[in-house]
């Protein structure tokens, strides 16, 4: 928001005032809070930010014959890798074998982090069709275009263009495909957290708060598979 504090920001720092306030009533460097009174503002609902699974799909047919694109679309929605972790993917951080790859990201605070991820025969498939026509050393990054090593900006340009090109409405930026990884695992019934270790989450309530955000059509939908009245 111009010219002022978001309303993030300032639940942020109301959060932070509270939990430092705390740790002075632990050490007794007080005798009472100070920031009891202090109400937090509501933070504003946020529209879900992925892409949908008919998007997905449109993705995937309008990449059947580009084996870069293709194994991109699928390795960023088979394993919700954030952006990082596909640019900085090297051959020697695959196993094909077991289906995995180790991923080097950016976590919260913009800490570097390792962690496994894991992928289905088809994003294997897709790795090994793209291998064979564009093979690269162990410790050479995996994905190149035309002038060397993709970088984050270069393959939002490519899922770009792609949807430009194929009429595909919605979002199209990586993070979407994220999105759409955490929210698709928790609409096929995995528990927070699993799907907040699956995505790399270090706690489950990041999970909760901005990617388990249902519409009204998905909520009815839940709510008649879950919903204890017998059916007549």
């Amino acid at each position: 928001m111009k010219g002022g504090l978001s309303t993030f920001s300032l639940h942020g720092y109301g959060r932070a005032w509270k939990v430092f306030f705390r740790w002075c009533l632990h050490q007794r460097y007080l005798r009472r809070d100070p920031s009891e009174a202090l109400k937090l503002p509501r933070l504003p609902e946020q529209p879900p930010k992925a892409i949908l699974p008919t998007g997905l799909e449109l993705f995937l047919a309008a990449t059947r014959d580009d084996p870069l694109n293709h194994v991109l679309i699928c390795f960023l929605a088979d394993t919700g890798c954030r952006i990082g972790g596909l640019v900085h993917l090297r051959l020697a951080d695959l196993d094909l074998e077991a289906g995995s790859a180790l991923v080097h990201e950016k976590g919260r605070g913009g800490q570097p982090q390792a962690r496994k991820v894991f992928m289905k025969p088809r994003t294997v498939q897709a790795l090994r069709a793209y291998l064979a026509v564009h093979p690269v050393e162990a410790n050479q990054p995996v994905f190149w275009g035309q002038r060397g090593p993709l970088t984050g900006s270069g393959v939002f340009q490519r899922l770009k263009r792609v949807a430009a090109d194929a009429g595909i409405p919605g979002r199209s930026n990586p993070q979407a495909f994220r999105h759409g990884f955490v929210r698709g695992a928790l609409q096929n019934g995995a528990d927070l957290s699993t799907v907040a270790q699956l995505a790399g989450h270090r706690n489950v309530a990041v999970t909760a708060q901005y990617y388990a955000r249902w519409n009204d059509a998905e909520l009815n939908e839940a709510h008649n598979q879950v919903s204890w009245l017998p059916s007549e």
